[in-house]
């Protein structure tokens, strides 16, 4: 149709007649121009002041709007003229995110230099025993700790993957389809690694509680606490309908994401999610239940019909399937309509409610997608802060809000918007709003944006050397595209910058998923540019904030000097233990040998070491009297923890023996002592240096 629209506008420009250029000839705000764009010019030709069919704002439409229309066939690849922010980068920082949240074995050139392995380990099983996939342990963390909820996990990777379907042009825009794509692989690796049986399926790793109960970063946290995740089976003996037909709607979605680059690879999502919708419609049954300790965390309060439905929508989507079908309304019959609440990780309906909408041209279906968008508009029954945020909970209200957004573009994209563009206005406003459009005239996503969050609620990025929520300010790290909760009441004001504020300033998986994916949409109707590859994530500089030595003078006496000093590890680059520390001391003997006495007449000394033990005196430089001596404390494990487990202190005195004139001792000329502090407040230093293993990692050596 393309070519033949376009050979009836050159026509008609030969003979004379043009149509004004400018922005997509796109009615409904959907950034694609098509039948629907078609409709609308045709239903109001004529005087039509203001209506959306009057693409070049004459107040008429007619042949120009006509023509308009069909030589824009297609998508608007970013030509919906200059939105407000810059979605490309606000869409690439959002899926870095995803970046921070992942456990397991992370490959060796990974974005993010603060992160490594964690929970690399064998778990221990429970609802019976399987022969477990390496691959099982390379998952997704829920928030700022560190269990995986398969729920809603699963549910974030199905909303990204259908902004990869449906909002495509958005990621390829600002080059972003491979991002996608590792971020949706590493859960569907996961998933088939979760799935050894076609009836068994990892319904949760790791103890919520438990992995609650200190503020460490995950790389450490099983050294310090002895805790270990714990990975829980759904079977036939204890089922969970909810993450199974989750899971199942994910890899249906993901099929269609990867089947035109990796058919292969789809097909294996597409099987795995058949059996997984099989299993979960054939055992039903709610998942907390089977596993008790989600319940304080994600309850499944809809039930799983909701999820059945959500399964069998995509995968009748994928396959085509008329049986599929038939079950996704068999199922969204039986459950209980949501169109009063939010698409949610709990609640798939009114998602589920648009893609049948789409996919069968139903009135039901769309009355109950409508319904559900214009109980969010600013005329419907949610209520607005002053500043235009549509606020729902005091959980994670921007969540909520960016995932009514998603749907609403979604619905704009599969089946349409009325001509005042209702549903993309309610869904821009709601995004533009959590990138910085409020009364705080701030941004809601760390690393985006003005005066954006610097203390999110999380432990990776906060990197507590103490496990102290509170210490050191702010984050170490930055959280990059996290979207926190946001204000905790219909007032725009209601939101505190707080790390230990969990309602405020929480992160999670889910919380990203409709944000990013309506970042798609925005970046497809509007373009942006997202941060060069090679400068973005930046390597952090951890240099001087990890590894190394604070010490001051305490003592001098004419033949001596007594120096405390504490080695640190507060690694967060990643976060580490270590037990092959050590410090190192220079002295310039100088004085000592022109007094007559030998290197070998220095004595070292202290009944305070706190685990370490003192090497002896060696040659540096013997041509300038150079020497140095260390103190090691290998086999002392030693980094990120409790209030002690990150440090060690020790007394030592230097000098010669008693007896010796005064000016056979002078520290002013020793490299490591001459510039410390003195008294017991001690200073971080650069002149005593520190080693990992034998390897220097923090200041400089003498000579």
């Amino acid at each position: 149709m393309r070519s033949i629209c376009t050979s009836i506008v050159a026509t008609l420009m030969l003979t004379g007649m043009s149509f004004a250029e400018g922005e997509c000839a796109d009615t409904n705000g959907d950034a694609d121009v098509n039948i629907i764009d078609l409709l609308a010019v045709i239903s109001d030709w004529g005087e039509c002041v203001g209506c959306s069919g009057d693409v070049d704002g004459s107040g008429t439409v007619d042949v120009t709007d006509l023509l308009a229309v069909l030589d824009d066939w297609g998508e608007c690849d970013g030509d919906n003229g200059d939105g407000p922010f810059n979605y490309g980068e606000a869409l690439q920082k959002a899926l870095t995110f995803y970046f921070a949240q992942r456990a397991g074995v992370l490959p060796d050139t990974y974005p993010l230099n603060w992160r490594s392995d964690c929970f690399d380990y064998e778990l221990e099983q429970v609802n019976g025993t399987y022969d477990i996939n390496a691959g099982i342990l390379n998952r997704y963390m829920d928030a700022g700790d560190s269990p995986t909820f398969v729920l809603p996990i699963s549910f974030a990777m199905t909303s990204l993957a259908w902004s990869g379907i449906d909002f495509s042009a958005g990621f390829q825009d600002a080059h972003l389809m491979d991002d996608l794509k590792e971020t949706l692989r590493w859960h569907a690796d996961w998933c088939i690694a979760a799935h050894p049986e076609p009836n068994v399926f990892c319904g949760q790793i790791g103890q919520g509680a438990g992995s609650h109960d200190f503020w460490v970063p995950p790389e450490v946290y099983t050294q310090v606490t002895e805790y270990e995740p714990k990975i829980w089976w759904l079977n036939e003996d204890h089922p969970g309908s909810e993450p199974t037909a989750e899971a199942a709607a994910f890899l249906a979605a993901a099929s269609i994401v990867f089947e035109d680059d990796e058919p292969a690879y789809a097909a294996t999502l597409l099987e795995h999610a058949r059996q997984l919708y099989t299993f979960a419609d054939t055992y039903p049954g709610n998942y907390t239940k089977s596993i008790p300790d989600a319940a304080a965390f994600y309850n499944s309060w809809s039930g799983y019909q909701d999820e059945l439905t959500w399964a069998a929508v995509w995968l009748y989507r994928a396959t085509g399937e008329q049986d599929y079908l038939d079950r996704a309304e068999a199922h969204y019959n039986d459950a209980a309509l949501q169109t009063y609440w939010v698409q949610s990780w709990d609640g798939k309906m009114n998602g589920a409610a648009v893609l049948l909408a789409a996919l069968t041209d139903k009135q039901q279906y769309k009355t109950d997608a409508e319904t559900y968008l214009n109980n969010w508009l600013p005329s419907g029954g949610i209520t607005y802060t002053p500043g235009g945020l549509a606020w729902i909970s005091q959980w994670g209200s921007l969540r909520y809000a960016a995932n009514t957004a998603f749907i609403a573009f979604a619905y704009v994209k599969l089946v349409g918007d009325h001509s005042d563009a209702r549903y993309r206005t309610l869904g821009e406003s709601q995004i533009n709003y959590i990138l910085g459009n409020n009364p705080r005239a701030s941004s809601y996503v760390c690393g985006f944006g003005q005066n954006p969050p610097q203390f999110p609620h999380h432990r990776g990025g906060h990197g507590s050397w103490d496990d102290d929520i509170d210490d050191p300010n702010p984050n170490r790290h930055v959280l990059w595209g996290a979207l926190v909760g946001g204000p905790t009441s219909a007032d725009d004001f209601a939101y505190a910058d707080v790390r230990s504020n969990y309602i405020d300033n929480e992160v999670a998986c889910d919380y990203n998923a409709g944000f990013a994916g309506s970042l798609a949409f925005l970046s497809m109707t509007y373009g942006g540019d997202p941060l060069p590859e090679d400068e973005f994530p930046p390597a952090e500089d951890a240099y001087g904030k990890e590894m190394f030595v604070e010490a001051s003078v305490i003592g001098t006496t004419d033949t001596s000097t007594l120096i405390q000093c504490r080695l640190n590890n507060r690694s967060a680059w990643p976060a580490r233990m270590s037990e092959q520390l050590s410090f190192r001391i220079y002295l310039d003997l100088t004085e000592v040998i022109t007094a007559g006495f030998e290197p070998s007449d220095v004595t070292i000394e202290s009944d305070s070491l706190d685990g370490g033990s003192i090497g002896s005196l060696v040659a540096v430089d013997p041509g300038a009297n150079l020497y140095a001596f260390e103190v090691s404390y290998l086999d002392e494990v030693i980094g990120p923890g409790s209030s002690t487990l990150y440090w060690r202190k020790c007394q030592l005195q230097v000098g010669l023996s008693n007896g010796a004139p005064p000016d056979a001792w002078d520290t002013a000329n020793d490299p490591s002592i001459t510039d410390l502090p003195v008294g017991e407040n001690m200073e971080q230093t650069e002149t005593i240096p520190v080693y990992d293993a034998g390897v220097l990692v923090y200041g400089t050596e003498a000579g």
